[in-house]
């Protein structure tokens, strides 16, 4: 969901969930409470606002169903 709003991800670093992010590219990967707590204190920074671009091209290439729909059918 935060894709669509060219919102950058925060995840823990666990198996399933970290499949859809790219680090710092897309969001972050986080491994300790030290990690969350820093993210949360720099929400509103230039260093989330950077990933925005980054963002949006992953969801449109990744995410979109219309774009994931229309290159199976351009398979078929």
């Amino acid at each position: 969901l935060a894709y669509i709003y060219n919102k950058a991800v925060l995840v823990s670093k666990i198996p399933g969930l970290t499949q859809f992010v790219s680090d710092r590219k897309t969001g972050f990967i986080l491994e300790n409470e030290d990690e969350w707590k820093y993210m949360f204190e720099k929400m509103n920074s230039d260093e989330y606002k950077k990933l925005e671009k980054n963002i949006c091209q992953y969801y449109i290439s990744k995410m979109d169903w219309n774009v994931n729909i229309r290159n199976v059918l351009d398979e078929l």
